[in-house]
């Protein structure tokens, strides 16, 4: 794609992310009045449930526009990261936090746990939480009911470098869910094209200088792997 084709989806794409974004701040807005405001009995309760429906789906859709101008500006060149130091409980909570009433709605158990030698890490937070919420969303999806969904942050040794790092994980998954995912982190290192979803994971952890990686675990599950630098 040359430089004037690029320009041109790059102004196309903003355009469209503006007109989009405001709506959905309205959404947000009063889905949070709504919910503020709700009563105690069974009828509020249940209305409850279908606000937060109404905020998680928002929520997903703000961060798939975010996903989609990351993906474009990958044509122009590397992202380019707000790096800050960040609390690594912090980080697992917020994107937590997001998925909590579709884990409580498909009975699956969603915990995140931070390793007791932690330390803050410089990341970009934001795309990072984006990160482990499609993480999640993905685990999620393929847990079966009264399963597990489960994040951690622990500080590691690299064996080549001796430098540390910190990895962030999330376990979950039923059957097969490793291969499918092992199987799109083989295509997104040979299509550098596919920039969407686990792709895009991957190439916003190397913008950090870190890794990706998807492992079998337990009988049928997986659990994805990331590194950044500590």
């Amino acid at each position: 794609m040359d430089a004037e084709a690029l320009q041109a989806r790059a102004e196309l794409l903003s355009v469209i992310s503006h007109e989009l974004r405001g709506p959905l701040s309205v959404i947000h807005l009063a889905t949070d009045a709504l919910l503020a405001s709700a009563g105690h009995d069974d009828a509020a309760r249940k209305s409850q449930r279908r606000v937060e429906t109404i905020k998680r789906s928002a929520d997903q859709m703000a961060r798939l526009i975010s996903d989609l101008l990351d993906a474009a500006s990958l044509d122009d060149g590397p992202l380019v990261l707000d790096l800050q130091a960040q609390a690594p409980a912090t980080l697992l909570s917020r994107a937590c936090n997001v998925h909590r009433f579709q884990a409580n709605a498909m009975a699956v158990t969603l915990s995140a746990c931070v390793a007791a030698d932690v330390r803050d890490v410089v990341c970009d937070g934001e795309r990072v939480v984006r990160l482990l919420s499609g993480l999640i969303e993905n685990a999620l999806n393929s847990t079966p009911e009264r399963g597990e969904v489960t994040l951690r942050a622990e500080l590691e040794t690299d064996a080549a470098t001796q430098a540390p790092r910190m990895v962030f994980s999330v376990r979950g998954g039923g059957s097969d869910s490793a291969a499918a995912l092992q199987a799109q982190l083989a295509r997104a290192i040979r299509s550098p094209r596919a920039r969407l979803g686990l792709p895009l994971a991957k190439s916003v952890i190397e913008a950090h200088g870190g890794s990706l990686e998807v492992q079998p675990a337990g009988d049928s599950g997986y659990c994805v792997r990331f590194a950044l630098p500590a």
